[in-house]
């Protein structure tokens, strides 16, 4: 009898591997075909997976937009800042930030989002930071959210490049149900879209009558 149980287990385990890996392999095809710079693709064919990943428990929406800036890659970084975050709000969404700590582990950001009983707070902690020789990035996480998120994860990545940095915002982000992630899409696509000629115009290069 025991030899049974343990050959049943043994059979279980072998099987639970066999289905990682191939869980596994579906991640590695699909990841890369949402790394295209700065597609919108709001719905395509399931198929496609063009903008979503699958991991072994997760499903979740993904948006990844690339700008070019002419600083180097320590000063971008060192100036996402509480005017950074104010100057990339939005014009039309009302917005009140009422925490800033910073972009190293462990800060926390707290904004409210609309006005009076409609209002919803949006709360995220930093999880990691590093800096290297030729890339910074921290990593955001929604500790609250507003009713239609149920999951946050930003990682704002900036790389090292010959003519200044690239700036790279990959967000990965759940709602309530699978139709409200992809009719959010595009709310979320054309919200951090419009921070690319903020961030262009924020970390032009200085010249002499800038600084006079």
């Amino acid at each position: 009898m025991i030899f049974y149980l343990l050959a049943g287990r043994n059979s279980f385990i072998l099987r639970l591997k066999v289905f990682m890996k191939k869980i596994k392999s579906i991640n590695i095809q699909i990841c890369p075909t949402i790394r295209d710079e700065n597609i919108f693709c709001p719905v395509k064919t399931i198929s496609s997976f063009c903008n979503f990943t699958i991991t072994p428990f997760l499903f979740c929406m993904k948006i990844l937009l690339k700008t070019q800036v002419e600083q180097d890659y320590q000063t971008v970084y060192e100036r996402f800042d509480r005017d950074l975050f104010l100057a990339l709000k939005p014009p039309l969404l009302p917005l009140e930030l009422k925490r800033f700590d910073g972009s190293k582990t462990g800060d926390e950001v707290h904004i409210r989002l609309g006005k009076g009983f409609l209002s919803q707070d949006w709360n995220a902690k930093i999880v990691e930071d590093k800096l290297t020789e030729d890339e910074a990035y921290f990593i955001d996480e929604g500790i609250k959210l507003p009713f239609f998120l149920k999951d946050w994860r930003h990682k704002h990545r900036i790389i090292r490049n010959d003519t200044g940095a690239t700036i790279i915002d990959d967000i990965e982000y759940k709602t309530p149900t699978l139709l409200t992630d992809y009719l959010m899409y595009p709310v979320m696509w054309l919200q951090f879209a419009a921070r690319k000629p903020v961030y262009r115009k924020y970390f032009r290069r200085q010249t002499t009558d800038d600084k006079r």
